[in-house]
């Protein structure tokens, strides 16, 4: 089993005061600063298409960033290993992002998993480069973002969720080429949610395509993180240890915005790690009865205060891997 701690942890989506400095690579540099002082020598990153405003910034957020901060892909992992990291385990990339993009593209709407596959295609390109092993592919855009485009047709989303198999299968076949496994993940807003991951996952080619699990999606989802991951067990790739205190209880999985609800009591989705619900101790034994090879991702998500959070994740993870 290894680790590596998971950039989801710094919030790009929201407007909080001096959020600018997230665009700074100074900013990101600190972090992997933080990141190697407290003992994690592997990280895992989000990508978003490449697009002029993201690649020009400072954050790893996309390949054509990464190139022009540091020249390549191999002059990143020269910084990183310099700075103590080893690797970048995993990148994520998602359909949902790519539906943002193509929004501001003007692109269409039936253009979605050509420009996806692409997008896999030129992201599993570098990670073989950091010397990453799974490609992390949320399979489906927002169930919200859905039915704006399809309307409440259940037989339009039966034919959404076969053509996003497809493109599955077709980026595990690529990335299998390169030494790079496709995993699909399980957000609670996509149609690969909770009770229905185990329709889509059956659509799959698990030759060719694994799976990663997140246990802060699968509780809010209403599934028990414990036995998706024991049902699975030999599919996955990574398992990202996150945390919530949230239940859905207004149908926020269908909205616009299911990360940030509008509606309810409850308006916060995550907990920096061990703040929450989820059983981790009961997670990781089951991991370790079962001798997984793979990462195990720590992801404090959209954390309120990133420096905290690493320090606090450290703490998190020696004492649950001493008391398991």
């Amino acid at each position: 089993m290894k680790t590596a701690l998971s950039y989801e942890l710094v919030n790009m989506y929201s407007s909080l005061a001096d959020n600018m400095y997230l665009n700074y690579k100074w900013y990101w540099e600190n972090l992997t600063d933080w990141t190697a002082a407290v003992g994690f020598d592997s990280i895992s990153l989000t990508l978003v298409p490449n697009q002029f405003n993201v690649g020009r910034g400072g954050a790893p957020r996309c390949t054509l960033a990464i190139n022009t901060k540091y020249g390549s892909a191999e002059g990143y992992l020269k910084y990183l290993n310099e700075s103590g990291i080893q690797n970048v385990s995993s990148f994520n990339i998602s359909a949902q992002a790519v539906l943002a993009d193509m929004f501001e593209s003007g692109a269409k709407f039936e253009d979605l998993y050509p420009i996806l596959f692409d997008h896999a295609d030129d992201a599993s390109d570098m990670l073989a480069s950091l010397k990453g092993c799974c490609l992390n592919v949320s399979p489906t855009p927002a169930i919200g973002a859905l039915k704006a485009n399809l309307g409440e047709d259940p037989a339009a989303f039966e034919r959404f969720a076969d053509e996003a198999a497809a493109c599955l299968n077709k980026i595990g076949e690529m990335t299998a080429k390169k030494g790079i496994r496709t995993c699909v993940t399980n957000e609670f807003w996509t149609l690969a949610r909770g009770a229905e991951f185990d329709k889509f996952f059956q659509k799959l080619d698990r030759k060719a395509v694994g799976y990663t699990a997140s246990t802060a999606m699968l509780k809010i989802a209403g599934s028990d993180p414990l036995e998706v991951l024991d049902k699975y067990f030999d599919d996955l790739g990574c398992v990202f240890l996150n945390d919530t205190a949230y239940t859905d209880t207004v149908g926020t999985y269908a909205t616009a915005t299911p990360e940030y609800p509008q509606e309810g009591e409850q308006q916060r989705l995550y907990r920096d790690l061990g703040l929450g619900d989820i059983d981790f101790a009961a997670v990781l034994r089951l991991l370790k009865s079962r001798d997984f090879q793979g990462y195990v991702v720590l992801e404090p998500r959209y954390t309120t205060n990133v420096p905290r959070a690493v320090l606090r994740t450290r703490t998190f993870w020696t004492k649950l891997t001493k008391e398991v």
